[in-house]
């Protein structure tokens, strides 16, 4: 096995506590350019978490951001999946887990995205966008919110916003797709200086909470009626729009730093539900 004398990602973020968007973006080119090459052979890695993606420094040493090399590892959850096909078994991470997976229902590979979005968004904020106790609670949490929207710091730029949105939608149906996020315009953003801020407009009757209208651009401050939900559902997220978003909902605060990840979101589970039999194994 290659060594990687950077650590992972769980211990970069314990020390560095959240990481700017120019290195989270040098950091998720790597990830997609590896989830490229997973997607285009058929293969969902089912426990994707910052412990499981390694940081490798040039020449042995630590170095600048751009210095560092990711590779993502621990594929003892990893499958193969056809286009047309749907896992069942209950595997990975809760804390990172898709809703689908954590709830017992059939998924695809967009499960994958999923935890790429709460992987991106606790470099940004510093913890996983919802957390529980338990990785039942989990679950319940999810059953009972079938309209979910992680909270979103207000300095974020909404590029950023836009990404994040689209990967951590709870129907994976209107969840980003594979093509949208890796053609995603944060991915292609020029770094913006910091005395050239790029403006996020509020509105008022934002709230700072973590759930609202299921929408693949989120573009309301309060959850939208039914025509509206119906609407927005028929939006393309494979097209974010090219100038700022005039949409962004934002919370009013910024998340604090977390402390030391929990065990129910670093350890790794397999969870049988009563409704599956005995005889499932995480292929």
């Amino acid at each position: 096995m290659e060594y990687c004398n950077g650590g992972d990602l769980a211990d970069y973020l314990q020390a560095k506590g959240t990481l700017s968007e120019d290195t989270i973006r040098v950091f998720l080119h790597q990830i997609a350019a590896a989830m490229r090459i997973l997607h285009s052979k058929g293969i969902i890695h089912r426990d994707l978490k910052p412990q499981n993606i390694l940081l490798s420094y040039a020449n042995r040493r630590k170095s600048t951001v751009s210095g560092i090399r990711i590779k993502i590892a621990d594929f003892g959850f990893a499958r193969y999946l056809q286009s047309n096909m749907m896992a069942a078994t209950l595997c990975g991470s809760p804390m990172y887990m898709a809703p689908e997976v954590i709830m017992s229902q059939h998924y695809d590979a967009k499960a994958d995205l999923w935890s790429i979005g709460t992987v991106i968004y606790q470099c940004l904020v510093g913890k996983p966008p919802f957390q529980a106790n338990s990785p039942q609670d989990l679950r319940m949490f999810y059953e009972k919110n079938r309209s979910l929207m992680p909270s979103i710091p207000r300095e974020t730029s909404p590029y950023l916003a836009n990404l994040l949105l689209g990967l951590l939608q709870r129907n994976q149906k209107d969840r980003m797709d594979f093509e949208a996020f890796f053609s995603h315009p944060f991915l292609e953003q020029v770094p913006v200086k910091k005395s050239c801020p790029v403006p996020v407009p509020v509105y008022a009757g934002s709230v700072s909470g973590s759930s609202c209208g299921s929408s693949p651009s989120c573009r309301f401050a309060s959850p939208p009626s039914l025509p509206d939900m119906q609407h927005i559902q028929e939006e393309n997220l494979s097209s974010p729009p090219l100038g700022p978003p005039n949409y962004l909902q934002v919370s009013k605060d910024s998340a604090s730093t977390s402390s030391k990840n929990s065990s129910c979101d670093t350890d790794d589970f397999v969870l049988v539900p009563h409704n599956i039999s005995s005889d499932h194994s995480c292929e």
